[in-house]
């Protein structure tokens, strides 16, 4: 599963490249299906490769291959690290509570378009201080990004009790009340002692 989600991180990095390079007018390219399908493409040179590598076709006809870095070893020798990506993969959060690190998820992305997860982050804060979007940072091997994590808060509380008649000197049984809470998310929990 790593490997596939580590596949997709470098083709959507060449797509991102190849963009980059045409809107600067430096390259022209159109990208096909063939190009994501892992077949044996040919470079400009005319030597074929394994499906490590993309290739686009420039308007006039040539190819250029992009080969990214070795995605099943980790990221070439000199690879240096250009940016990582943070996202919370955890539920909606209780105001006033702290998310857990574990669901925050870390990738490294280098040079050599290879990424890897990782478990080497710093977090500047894990408290949820507000309905709603809550801003966090991450920092890892010198690069920060930002993530969200969702807060709630109690917004209605419902209490009824499942027997109506009680007799003289008899006081309800807590096992017959319900207590309901509704957040700000519209979710709803049933709490109970």
């Amino acid at each position: 599963m790593n490997d596939q989600r580590s596949r997709y991180i470098v083709i959507g990095a060449i797509a991102f490249l190849f963009a980059a390079l045409c809107a600067a007018g430096i390259l022209s390219a159109t990208v096909s299906d063939t190009a994501y399908a892992g077949t044996t493409v040919s470079s400009a040179s005319g030597s074929s490769s394994s499906s490590a590598q993309t290739t686009a076709a420039t308007a006039s006809g040539s190819s250029i291959t992009v080969t990214p870095g070795d995605t099943a070893d980790g990221p070439s020798e000199n690879a240096k690290v250009v940016a990582i990506s943070a996202t919370y993969t955890g539920d909606t959060i209780l105001v006033g509570e702290r998310f857990k690190r574990k669901d925050v998820t870390v990738f490294v992305h280098y040079d050599d378009f290879y990424s890897e997860e990782t478990t080497d982050f710093t977090v500047t804060d894990t408290l949820v201080t507000s309905s709603g979007a809550n801003r966090f940072t991450v920092m890892a091997y010198g690069c920060t990004d930002t993530f969200y994590v969702y807060g709630k808060s109690v917004s209605e509380i419902n209490v009824s009790n499942s027997r109506y008649s009680f007799s003289v000197g008899n006081a309800p049984d807590e096992r017959d009340i319900n207590v309901t809470v509704r957040y700000s998310d519209n979710s709803y929990e049933t709490v109970t002692s």
